[in-house]
């Protein structure tokens, strides 16, 4: 039979009144340590639950979090869901996933249905820039955090990742193999993620004295088949790069499988790299060079920022920047001339 409230305070020995108050952080509540210990005793002996109901009638909290995400099939995602619904469940929230597919209509009703539903909070991975959305949420005076995005306001909150740095960090890995022509595969450039790593692909390249070239940058959506296409698109130059850096892991495979058809190389011909470090990339040949982000620990952070915010609680920092990590595998090496001048040395 599930434990009480009254059944807690009979073995901590105090009050239903004190125990209520204790469990929900009330600040006016001034109780000896030893109190507190033997609450969170009778709460852990009893494996104790509030009524989520009647919590949520007293408190008008839902304790219902909403993540709105562009795309549930991007393996990018799955990690970051993860550490989000860890840090919901440990702090006994419930989170819904809400799966936009980049799509501002959709994005505009799941916003209502959770306001309608009364969310406690909503996470925002949104694919787009510029949104409606934010405006409403302020209206409505709900809280909500920027996950995996930026956010163009003092006011706001965000957990992203350092996506300049990152794309930097893998420009820099190709021409220090002697590549110096770099190609990029740049994600929907309506995103922040996107416009983030096309500024360090062409800052990286400026910083070099390497020119970069309007026909090597191929705007292409967050997806195998974005992937696949952009990569046809440079196959067919009159001269091919020697290296393609991609936005993204799920649009990189898509580019490899676009040069597997073909007679080229990965990465005798051409040196392949994405960003994120899904998973995935480590199951193909060649296994794919990349920039690790951390997408657990992004969700988490990101959730328990929300859920102190939720709680009326200031965070210790408005915006978290995770830094990137760049993880070197297989599908990158000098081009062909570099190799050959190597092989003449020695």
């Amino acid at each position: 039979m599930r434990a009480t409230i009254k059944d807690v305070a009979n073995l901590a020995g105090v009050t239903p009144s004190i125990i209520s108050r204790y469990l929900n952080n009330d600040p006016t509540l001034s109780i000896k340590e030893e109190t507190k210990d033997k609450i969170n005793k009778a709460v852990s002996e009893l494996k104790y639950k509030p009524n989520s109901i009647a919590q949520g009638l007293r408190t008008k909290k839902s304790r219902m979090l909403g993540i709105m995400i562009p795309d549930i099939g991007n393996p990018t995602f799955s990690d970051l869901l993860k550490g989000a619904q860890d840090a919901a469940y440990n702090n006994d929230f419930f989170l819904v996933i809400c799966n936009t597919e980049e799509n501002n209509e959709k994005e505009d009703y799941i916003v209502n249905m959770l306001l309608e539903k009364n969310a406690d909070g909503i996470f925002l991975a949104s694919a787009y820039i510029n949104s409606n959305v934010t405006k409403k949420l302020d209206k409505a005076k709900i809280p909500y955090v920027m996950v995996n995005r930026t956010i163009r306001s003092e006011k706001g909150y965000s957990v992203s990742c350092d996506n300049i740095s990152g794309a930097s960090m893998v420009v820099e890995h190709l021409i220090s193999l002697g590549h110096k022509k770099i190609a990029h595969i740049a994600g929907s450039l309506f995103t922040d993620t996107a416009t983030g790593r096309l500024q360090g692909y062409r800052k990286t390249l400026i910083d070099n004295r390497i020119d970069y070239f309007p026909d090597y940058i191929v705007e292409a959506p967050f997806s195998f088949e974005g992937g696949y296409i952009a990569m046809k698109k440079l196959l067919e130059l009159k001269d091919i790069p020697t290296a393609v850096f991609v936005v993204s892991d799920l649009p990189a495979l898509g580019a490899l499988s676009a040069i597997k058809e073909t007679n080229i190389l990965v990465p005798d011909d051409i040196s392949l790299a994405g960003f994120n470090n899904n998973w995935v990339v480590n199951q193909v040949t060649p296994r794919l060079t990349t920039i690790e982000t951390d997408f657990y620990n992004m969700g988490y952070k990101g959730a328990e920022m929300l859920i102190q915010l939720v709680n009326e609680n200031q965070p210790e920092q408005a915006h978290i920047v995770f830094k990137p990590k760049l993880i070197v595998r297989e599908s990158t090496s000098p081009p062909k001339q570099e190799k050959a001048m190597k092989t003449d040395d020695i």
